[in-house]
């Protein structure tokens, strides 16, 4: 008994925690925490799947391997697949195929795997390049979609260094690009990539890079979305770039920025961020201006950071969905906490004649929602429908359904209810009838009687 009394308190804690720091923007949907067994020691890159979400990262401590992970819906590891000296830094969806690219220092260049929903190996191609690959600097390393084929753009922060490499999407051949050779659909697929190049040499570098790092920078509107710190002022920036040119810039005084997403579903800039010199870390919500809108400490979603105070923000990773933030322990090797934030859907409900829905007005994705109809007086239900925006029908039990990754509507049809005739009113017509009809048979009878005994 005193075990389950103690679960008992332990969820009503976690429950009113969650339920308090419920953000506008977002819902904490699920957490996992590798702290114990170091099985998975960090996150860079993730995607969404049918199935869940596949990740790149890297896995134990010493040695250090790099890996492809899976994982279900609800968060919970699937599988891995390790690499001892490939780099995996980037995961991407593709027309129904995924793909993972990572760079090689062994080879002096890149590979490209090709993978199924679930993670599994289908493909790989190994490419080496003449130029010196540079494993640190993997936020440097872009990946441009283009019809069959991706180019890999990447380049090293401090110098004019950097490779351009056309992979044709069936992984059957590749081909390194000089940019003396650009032709227009080569200047068309990394030409952005190249003007964020010339935007560190021109407006973060400046010939001192030695007090400067870029900690993300990530594809934004027609630009990018740029994040440094000043390790000599403790000083974190983010800036807006488009086409080598800095658009705005915003200062954050004694704030580390390790990553930055433009959360495009609800318009607005989401870093991750802690204070400087402290293990407080927080999620930084801006607008599109990069002007400040609240912070959201992270101890809101999970109560235990309030406890061991020692969890650091490294990855912050945009989904179709919402967004993953993995946080390493400080002081215990590479092992990470995986935090899953979802955009938040609308339920809404058309009525038709007279009832009424009841339901809640917003939900994030694989959460179960029900809903309660009531017909007024006079009225019954005849039709409920659910449908998400896209006009897929949802299968509910019970009126409950699943929340899908897309706004819901739940549209009920109500009729007027049909009331059986009084038959003791009714009948009354029919029995004087069918009475008259008697008494004609009667005297007919009796007259024909009379004249037969005449």
């Amino acid at each position: 008994m005193k075990k389950y009394f103690l679960t008992f308190i332990f969820m009503f804690f976690m429950f009113f925690g969650f339920v308090n720091a419920k953000s506008e923007y977002y819902d904490f949907v699920w957490e996992h925490d590798w702290v114990d067994n170091h099985e998975i020691s960090g996150i860079i890159d993730a995607v969404d799947t049918d199935n869940g979400f596949i990740a790149v990262g890297f896995a134990g401590s010493d040695p250090v391997e790099y890996a492809i992970m899976s994982f279900n819906k609800d968060g919970s590891y699937n599988n891995m697949i390790t690499y001892k000296d490939t780099k995996l830094v980037k995961v991407l969806e593709d027309n129904g195929k995924y793909y993972a690219f990572g760079i090689n220092e062994v080879l002096n260049g890149f590979v490209v795997i090709q993978l199924d929903g679930t993670g599994k190996v289908l493909k790989t191609l190994e490419v080496p390049v003449i130029n010196e690959v540079h494993v640190d600097e993997d936020d440097a390393f872009y990946v441009s979609v283009v019809d069959e084929q991706f180019y890999i753009y990447d380049f090293y922060y401090y110098s004019v260094y950097y490779s351009t490499i056309k992979v044709e999407k069936d992984l059957s051949s590749f081909v390194e690009i000089h940019q003396n050779d650009w032709d227009e659909e080569v200047t068309a697929a990394v030409d952005d990539y190249y003007n964020l190049h010339v935007f560190y040499q021109k407006y973060i570098f400046d010939g001192t890079p030695e007090n400067y790092e870029v900690t993300d920078s990530i594809p934004y509107k027609d630009g990018f979305l740029v994040a440094n710190v000043d390790w000599d002022d403790e000083i974190s920036y983010i800036y807006y770039e488009k086409d080598g040119v800095q658009i705005w810039k915003t200062e954050l005084d004694g704030i580390f920025v390790k990553s930055i997403i433009p959360y495009k579903v609800e318009n607005i800039i989401l870093i991750s961020q802690n204070e400087w010199g402290t293990t407080n870390e927080s999620i930084g919500i801006f607008d599109t201006d990069g002007k400040k809108i609240a912070d959201d400490d992270l101890a809101n979603y999970y109560p235990e950071i309030s406890d061991t105070d020692d969890y650091l923000p490294e990855f912050f990773i945009e989904l179709n969905n919402g967004f993953m933030i993995a946080s390493s322990k400080t002081g215990d090797g590479f092992a990470t906490r995986l935090m899953y934030f979802s955009r938040i859907y609308n339920i809404n409900t058309v009525v038709k004649g007279e009832g009424t829905v009841e339901v809640i007005e917003s939900s994030a994705p694989y959460k179960e929602v029900t809903f309660k109809i009531t017909p007024k007086d006079g009225y019954v239900l005849s039709v409920v429908k659910v449908t998400d925006k896209n006009g897929n029908v949802l299968l509910f039990t019970d009126d409950t359904f699943t929340m899908p990754s897309a706004d819901v509507i739940i549209e009920a049809t109500f009729v007027k209810e049909e009331k059986n005739p009084d038959t003791s009113s009714s009948a009354i017509p029919t029995i004087m009838a069918f009475s008259s009809l008697l008494c004609v048979v009667v005297i007919v009878l009796a007259s024909r009687r009379k004249e037969m005994l005449e």
